[in-house]
């Protein structure tokens, strides 16, 4: 039997909005406001990308040690964040 893994697919949408306001602090809470009011929808026109990756935080954490693609995945994604590696 081949072992289970935790795949996440995150996508991503954007819209940029104008909107009247004070200054920035205020337009940023009316559009919040606006967008869990639902008056602001984001929709398939708003997609900009898909990201599909392991799953850091899997239940399944043994066999995702043991796997080489895994954790050469891991050491990519992370080297851009050590100084000195």
């Amino acid at each position: 039997m081949q072992p289970l893994f935790d795949v996440e697919i995150k996508e991503r949408f954007e819209r940029l909005v104008n909107v009247e306001a004070y200054d920035l602090e205020d337009a940023i809470k009316k559009v919040k406001q606006y967008y869990d009011a639902e008056l602001i929808v984001l929709t398939a026109d708003d997609y900009v990308d898909t990201i599909i990756e392991p799953y850091l935080y899997s239940s399944d954490y043994k066999a995702l040690i043991a796997d080489e693609a895994f954790k050469a995945f891991v050491i990519k994604k992370r080297k851009k964040n050590f100084k000195y590696f």
